[in-house]
């Protein structure tokens, strides 16, 4: 086809108008809504952004809130709580219900009978229908037996199935305090020994003492007006606890057991802590419920006058003169030996005893040691003459220390 000159004007014009069509440009005199809608969809685009993110971020907020409390929570429960999630459990034997402890009691088709009951001081609980029951030296397992046999005799159930569980441990609790990271009421599950209590309570401190001091409250009777159910509950309670716990009191230990004077409703058993951790395991007493042990911190002695490092030093177990004067360092050389007084207090009349020592017999084994005691007071007093020589020899340029050092 073939172009006429006349129409290549007429060409030359629409080829103008169509060429901003194909390269993609729109006239300005012709705008579309293109433009318009691309930016109405980034907007709400952002807009669906925004309130995604907000939304993810609230639940976050909110978790990490209440993760914070149950922080805080944990931090500010109190360790003494009596839930049985704190109890420890240092054995795997079988639990004896004691006075105190509360239980929950699960009676199926008997839902008036399932509830939480409380053991008496006298060790009874006291349900409907069957009225009081010795809970105490039991397991939750022979009392869910007494129950259903108690239920079955009443013919208020035929074959009812029973559990029995232990809520809260309170007749479990056991003290200690003194010389320990983390004194203070612990609730344990059975045969506990004092090395246990004091591994529960962090450990001793540095400066505990040698011994730990048991004070225990004496058994008694219990409180009841039948004389044939006295002597059912005190054989049953005693073979119970005997078979439980049994307590090495016998005279191998050489735990010296002690009975308070003023007060014969508690006695006091002492334990050898140093030999326990040098093996003596015969220290290692099982403890009763409601034992509280005492830990108390080492004693010290005091050295002073004329030795080179006065102050007080920790009373260990056998200290003696002899050690005393060596962890001073030694006598200087104005201390005059043959006179030096030990002044030891806290006697039963409250006087002061005042003992006098030959420093100078005793470092040479001519007189026999002598062992310190809590608080003793050494005093090395100084001699007048070598006062004087001291003097002398510092005006020749020559110290009192020099002097005892050379010659």
């Amino acid at each position: 086809m073939t172009t006429q000159p006349s129409d290549r004007p007429n060409l030359i014009k629409r080829y103008k108008n169509r060429r901003p069509t194909r390269r993609g440009f729109v006239s300005s005199r012709k705008p579309t809504g293109v433009v318009a809608a691309i930016l109405g969809m980034a907007l709400l685009a952002l807009m669906f952004a925004g309130l995604s993110t907000s939304a993810q971020s609230q639940p976050q907020q909110q978790s990490a809130s209440a993760n914070s409390q149950d922080d805080n929570r944990g931090k500010n429960a109190a360790p003494g709580n009596n839930s049985a999630s704190n109890v420890w459990v240092v054995s795997q034997d079988d639990y004896y219900i004691g006075p105190s402890d509360v239980l929950t009691v699960k009676i199926e088709d008997a839902p008036e009978l399932s509830q939480s009951y409380t053991v008496s001081v006298a060790g009874f609980i006291e349900m409907q229908v069957i009225g009081k029951l010795l809970a105490v030296n039991k397991t939750p397992d022979q009392l869910a037996a007494s129950i259903r046999e108690a239920l079955i005799k009443a013919d208020y159930l035929k074959r009812p199935r029973i559990s029995v569980n232990v809520t809260e441990y309170n007749s479990r609790t056991f003290f200690i305090h003194g010389s320990v990271h983390a004194a203070g009421a612990y609730k344990i599950r059975g045969k506990v020994t004092i090395l246990d209590l004091i591994v529960l309570a962090g450990g001793m401190m540095e400066n505990h003492g040698p011994n730990a001091f048991i004070i225990r409250r004496k058994q008694r009777a219990p409180m009841t007006t039948d004389a044939a159910s006295v002597e059912a509950v005190s054989a049953k309670q005693t073979t119970a606890a005997e078979a439980a716990m049994p307590v090495a009191t016998t005279p191998a230990t050489t735990a010296a057991t002690e009975v308070a004077a003023d007060n014969q409703d508690y006695e006091m058993i002492r334990a050898n802590i140093n030999g326990l951790e040098r093996g003596r395991f015969s220290q290692n007493i099982t403890l009763l419920p409601g034992d509280v042990v005492n830990i108390p911190a080492l004693n010290v002695f005091f050295i002073g006058g004329e030795v080179n490092a006065p102050g007080s030093f920790p009373l260990k177990e056998g200290t003696t003169l002899r050690q005393a004067i060596t962890l001073a360092q030694g006598t200087t050389f104005k201390a005059a030996r043959s006179r030096a007084v030990i002044f030891r207090g806290n006697n039963e009349d409250g006087k002061q005893l005042e003992i006098t020592v030959d420093i100078d017999a005793v470092m040479s084994g001519k007189k026999s040691d002598i062992l310190l005691q809590a608080d003793d007071l050494v005093v090395v007093p100084s001699s007048r003459m070598r006062s004087i020589g001291g003097t002398i020899l510092q005006g020749f340029g020559m110290t009192t220390i020099q002097r005892g050092i050379i010659r």
